[in-house]
């Protein structure tokens, strides 16, 4: 899959929510995915995900692989 579908399936949430869970088993919901961000920096501002019982606010980066933070220079 290239990065630019993923990015897109996140941007307009192209995948089924009700049973969101990550690869430990913990269930997560995206309350908001955030704002496009066409210039510098992450891909999405001010998404809010609720995950193990806390509502985590930030930003996005959409990468296929976690190595990708760092083939990208983001660190």
């Amino acid at each position: 899959m290239p990065e630019v579908l993923l990015h897109y399936l996140w941007r307009y949430q192209k995948f089924s929510h009700p049973n969101l869970v990550t690869t430990l088993g913990k269930k997560l919901d995206v309350v908001h995915t955030g704002t496009l961000n066409t210039g510098g920096g992450p891909d999405f501002s001010g998404a809010q995900i609720f995950y193990d019982g806390l509502l985590w606010n930030g930003p996005v980066e959409v990468h296929l692989k976690s190595s990708d933070w760092y083939r990208h220079n983001h660190h």
